[in-house]
Formats: C-alpha cells, sequence, structure tokens
C-alpha cells in the first residue's frame, strides 16, 4: 500500500541569523514544497530515488539493509545525510526497510533555498513517526525553524528557549501584500557556513535580539506599508552592522525605489521587495539585471 507524505518550504522574514541566540523570527511556509511517496517492493532491499522540479533524477540508490551500505549509488556526496539517517533508522529506531521504495518530488528547484533539506528532513519524520529535530540535530543543524515551516499551515513566530523550539501559529497574512513580492538572486547559500560565521561574532547581541524581537511583533501587527516598509529597513540595517554585510538593497539594487529584504542566509536565495504598486516596473528593473525569477507574494506563500 502506497503512502505519500508532503512538507512546505520556508522563508524567514525576521530574526536571521539571531534566532540561533534566542531571538524572535517570523517564519513564512511557502506554497511549494515536496513530496514522499513510500511503496512496498518485492525486494530484499531499500530503493531510494530524489526528483527535481521538472522530474530528473537526481539521486538514486540502493541500501542493502543487511549490510548497512549502497549496493549502488549515483552520488555519495549528495546521499551522506540519507545514509546517516537510514543507519540511524537500523541502529537505534530497529526499522527494517528491506521491501520499500521510497520517492522524493521536489516543487521548487534544488537551487531555491526554500528547503530542500528541512523538508528532506520532516518527510522521513513524517514516515518514521520520529522527532524531526533530532533527525535535523544528527544531520544538517541549525536553527530548526525551517522544520516548524515545514509542518505548517501558516505563519509561525519561532523562538528557541532552553535549547527547545517555541513554536507560535499567527495569522500573518498583511493587507499590503498585492505590492510585496520575491526575487531570486541566483547564489544559493550555504547556511552552516553562514551559521558557523555568526557564530564566530562574539560580542553581547542581548541588547540587539530585544530590539529585533520589538521589530518582529510590530511587524506581524502592522498595517500600514510605510511602518513596514520603515521596520523591515532598520531590521535589515541591524544585521548589516552585525555581519558587517553591505544590504543587498546598497549592494546590488542602490537606484531601486523600494524596500528590499534579505531572507534567511544573506547574500543569495530569495529577497522580498516592495513595488509600490507598479509591479510591471519592478519586474523590468530586475529582469533588466539580470534576476528573471520574480514571485508575488501570494503566489509565493501557503495560502491559509
Amino acid at each position: 500500500m502506497k503512502q505519500t507524505f508532503s512538507a512546505h518550504g520556508k522563508l524567514m522574514l525576521t530574526g536571521e541569523y539571531v534566532v540561533l541566540d534566542g531571538a524572535l523570527s517570523l517564519a513564512l511556509p511557502t506554497s511549494r514544497g515536496q513530496k514522499l511517496e513510500v511503496i512496498p517492493i518485492e525486494e530484499n532491499e531499500f530503493h531510494w530515488k530524489s526528483f527535481d522540479v521538472v522530474g530528473h533524477v537526481w539521486l538514486e540508490g540502493i541500501w542493502d539493509v543487511s549490510l548497512q551500505k549502497w549496493k549502488q549509488i549515483s552520488d555519495s556526496e549528495q546521499a551522506k545525510y540519507l545514509e546517516i539517517l537510514l543507519k540511524y533508522a537500523n541502529a537505534e529506531l530497529g526499522l527494517d526497510l528491506s521491501g520499500f521504495s521510497a520517492s522524493t518530488y521536489l516543487e521548487f528547484p534544488n537551487n531555491w533555498g526554500l528547503g530542500t533539506s528541512s523538508t528532506f528532513i520532516s518527510l522521513i519524520a513524517q514516515w518514521w513517526r520520529v522527532d524531526p529535530y533530532y533527525l535535523l540535530k544528527i544531520t544538517f543543524g541549525g536553527s530548526g525553524y525551517d522544520i516548524a515551516c515545514a509542518n505548517s499551515d501558516r505563519p509561525i513566530i519561532y523562538q528557541i528557549k532552553d535549547q527547545q523550539p517555541i513554536i507560535e501559529n499567527v495569522n500573518f497574512r498583511p493587507i499590503f501584500r498585492e505590492v510585496l513580492a520575491f526575487v531570486y538572486l541566483g547564489n544559493k547559500q550555504n547556511s552552516r557556513e553562514g551559521i558557523e560565521k555568526y557564530r564566530s561574532i562574539l560580542t553581547d547581541k542581548s541588547e540587539l535580539i530585544s530590539e529585533l524581537n520589538d521589530i518582529t511583533r510590530k511587524v506581524l501587527v502592522c498595517d500600514d506599508l510605510d511602518e513596514f516598509e520603515h521596520l523591515i529597513g532598520v531590521h535589515e540595517y541591524r544585521i548589516s552592522d552585525l555581519l558587517k554585510i553591505e544590504r543587498v538593497h546598497d549592494r546590488l539594487f542602490p537606484e531601486y525605489w523600494g524596500s528590499v529584504k534579505s531572507l534567511g542566509a544573506w547574500g543569495g536565495d530569495f529577497v522580498m521587495i516592495n513595488h509600490h504598486g507598479d509591479e510591471a516596473e519592478a519586474r523590468s528593473y530586475f529582469n533588466h539585471l539580470g534576476y528573471t525569477t520574480y514571485i508575488p507574494y501570494d503566489e509565493m506563500i501557503l495560502e491559509f
């Protein structure tokens, strides 16, 4: 009997990096995510396939359950985290995966940074009925907000308290969302590298965290576009000063008339922009600079 599971992608609107030190983060599940199908097979082994958004297989392997190693694998580097989980399933959970074939199906390009890894972890956790945050800990690491988004059907406020995730579902659906959109910068960021760089900053962040928490709370209930733009602008300046990284607005789009907000790991993936009602001109501006992936807010963010 076929089993199916689904998980949502993610975007972090506020609290990037400092969420690791207990700051509040406003995070948004995306309408595109990843699915998992598991079917029984006659062979006494475990089969795996990963399909990208256009249906091409980007990872394929056959796992020898008795020997706990790959009989065949198309890319051992890409499969290293799957291998960790398969060994964990055998040694710690006592799961017998022989006689199953599992296939994942991405609904967004691998390089978009919407959560290829986090949706994968969520899907495996759903299938095995285990804690996804522990699976994240033994594989990719990170704050875990992306796991929370993968399992949520609406925006969330996410916080780490006493090393445990605190998740609150919220009704963030700004009335001015028709002037917001997401632009892909074409440079997928390595979150682990970004986290390592942030961890190397040893200054006291308590005052900054308090200020960013206040911004997050105000953004959550903001119904005025000018105030919203001011709040995310201040947030952007504070993170820029902390990381000693130039704002993407200044670095890439100095002539753009609306706001540009970095999301998640700075320097790549998506930014959120405000076009102030002139979407055609905004599209033209970014397209002219080579940024052709432009997605309106309501097309990107999961509707609830």
